[in-house]
């Protein structure tokens, strides 16, 4: 057998053995990664029992193995000391629970009037007014419960208005707007009590039901 023959069996095998360990390697990965979650199952109520913890979860890619993650409302060293730092061979973290930014108040409704700006308002950046009738939601729409509201929202010039179409959205001036259109508004400030006007941060319009 030549030396080149050689050289080229060697490659060979040398690519065979790694592929075989790439694939052992991967199958570890999946498996563990499989695991994981079955761990957490079982140990689920233990975690849960832990004063401070919010949620549990699972954490595998991105170069890291495959671990637990328990989600605390405050990180302390008595919740650090409660919390296991591995199970049945995982490592356990332990990391506060991301609080989400509260959802923006809503009014949702029919327009009863459209009033476009006067000049000094336009100069001012005012785009127009809409008058809505319908229900304000306080903490988001479907997140808080709603009291019928009507009021004057102030549309700024910056403000994009929307208008769905199929199943995105189409980009429409405050004049496409009419009356008996149901509109979302969202404001840029929850209204105080009796408030008879707002401010729009967004708006959308979704045509005459």
């Amino acid at each position: 057998m030549s030396w080149k023959l050689w050289i080229v069996v060697g490659f060979a095998v040398v690519f065979m053995v790694g592929v075989g360990m790439a694939a052992r390697a991967l199958v570890t990965d999946v498996s563990r990664n499989v695991r994981v979650a079955d761990v957490l199952k079982d140990h689920d109520a233990e975690l849960r029992s832990i004063p401070g913890v919010q949620s549990l979860g699972t954490h595998s890619g991105g170069g890291e193995p495959a671990h637990i993650v328990v989600y605390v409302d405050k990180l302390t060293p008595s919740v650090r000391a409660a919390v296991p730092a591995t199970l049945d061979g995982y490592r356990v973290d332990v990391e506060v629970e991301p609080v989400l930014p509260p959802s923006p108040p809503m009014l949702v409704g029919i327009v009863t009037n459209v009033t476009m700006a006067t000049p000094a308002q336009t100069a001012a950046g005012i785009a127009g007014v809409l008058a809505i009738a319908g229900d304000l939601y306080a903490a988001g729409y479907g997140e808080s419960e709603s009291v019928p509201r009507t009021m004057e929202v102030r549309v700024p010039t910056a403000v994009q208005v929307w208008r769905p179409q199929g199943e995105g959205k189409e980009l429409i001036s405050l004049a496409d707007v009419r009356v008996g259109e149901t509109a979302n508004a969202t404001l840029t400030a929850v209204p105080k009590t009796g408030a008879r006007r707002a401010t729009a941060a967004d708006l959308e319009a979704y045509g005459q039901m």
